[in-house]
């Protein structure tokens, strides 16, 4: 399979509550998505990956992958 294109798209969260720590928080969620070639069919498939990233209060920048794994 061969890479033709990818585009990524950010889908900017709203703002919401952390009851936690009783401040605000704001989530952006992250979409990568690249279409590739089938050689063999001559078709297209379209795969995706999505990120979310969450601002904290502390100004700490966290990434969580779409399986639920964590980074920071």
């Amino acid at each position: 399979m061969s890479e033709v294109g990818h585009a990524l798209i950010a889908v900017h969260g709203m703002l919401y509550s952390d009851p936690q720590h009783s401040s605000i928080k704001d989530s952006t969620h992250i979409f990568c998505f690249s279409l590739k070639k089938n050689n063999t069919r001559g078709e297209y498939v379209a795969t995706t990956t999505s990120f979310d990233f969450v601002c904290s209060g502390q100004g700490k920048l966290s990434m969580q992958n779409s399986d639920g794994s964590r980074n920071s």
